[in-house]
């Protein structure tokens, strides 16, 4: 969970970023985990809460460069992953 959802997206921003001009934007994708919490599902809400640390750090690293980073929380929905997690 932490190796595809945080190191993942602090491996692409450690690479990318050297490679922007000023002025870009990076958007990271996270859940409302990720503010939220979940119960039963500890490990992808440390993942979804640790890349919205990752965001606001680099946010304001960044922000003399003019680059933004920015996290799309995504709401809930219903799949079968929310469902298992929703019914207990």
């Amino acid at each position: 969970m932490l190796d595809v959802h945080v190191k993942g997206a602090f491996l692409a921003c450690k690479y990318a970023v050297p490679q922007m001009n000023d002025g870009g934007s990076i958007i990271i994708t996270s859940s409302i985990v990720g503010v939220r919490g979940s119960p039963g599902a500890i490990a992808y809400s440390t993942a979804k809460h640790a890349q919205v640390g990752l965001m606001r750090s680099l946010a304001k690293q960044l922000a003399k460069r003019r680059i933004r980073v920015n996290t799309i929380i995504r709401g809930p929905s219903t799949t079968r992953f929310s469902w298992k997690w929703n019914a207990a």
